[in-house]
């Protein structure tokens, strides 16, 4: 009897987890890659593989799983655990993307949940890129100039234009002291 329930709680925590990396896979493939087949060729495994795991058919062997993990550069991490530190800080140029971004979305008076759900990014995804703790990806800098109104042309433009500008004034005071 004991030896059943032991079974029971183990299978529920396996599924649990199981369940969990499988959302988070999804998640990640979905934000990253345009499809299963174009995740599955980068990380050089079978496509109907990546579609039987999503779709729940199939459970993968560690072996797969982690050559897909390492694809969407993607993490496993149990709760109690902390998340692994990304060496990888987003660059000068990046935290001035969001930035702007971020301006962008407050002064056309739209709130993250408001932007959220016009765009279909995730909220959690924007609230990130407001604190630039990630780099927004082109699909996500595309839909939000999109939803505004904003050319992409003249919105990198801008975000180059400031960046020129807060490096000038070393460049000036190089140019003096010669």
């Amino acid at each position: 009897m004991v030896t059943d329930v032991n079974r029971t709680i183990w299978y529920w925590v396996r599924m649990g987890i199981y369940n969990k990396t499988l959302d988070g896979l999804r998640a990640a493939s979905t934000q990253q890659f345009p499809s299963a087949r174009a995740l599955a060729d980068f990380a050089d495994v079978n496509p109907v593989m990546i579609t039987r795991w999503l779709s729940g058919q199939r459970v993968p062997d560690f072996g797969k799983l982690s050559q897909v993990l390492d694809a969407l550069n993607a993490q496993i991490v149990f709760s109690g655990e902390e998340k692994p530190s990304s060496q990888d800080e987003p660059s000068h140029f990046d935290k001035a993307v969001a930035r702007e971004l971020t301006k962008n979305i407050r002064l056309a008076e739209n709130t993250s949940k408001q932007m959220s759900i016009k765009t279909g990014i995730a909220l959690t995804r924007l609230d990130l890129i407001a604190a630039e703790n990630t780099v927004p990806t082109p699909e996500e800098i595309f839909l939000i100039c999109k939803e505004l109104g904003l050319n992409i042309t003249i919105f990198f433009n801008g975000i180059a234009e400031n960046l020129i500008i807060e490096t000038e004034p070393t460049t000036q005071q190089t140019r003096k002291s010669a």
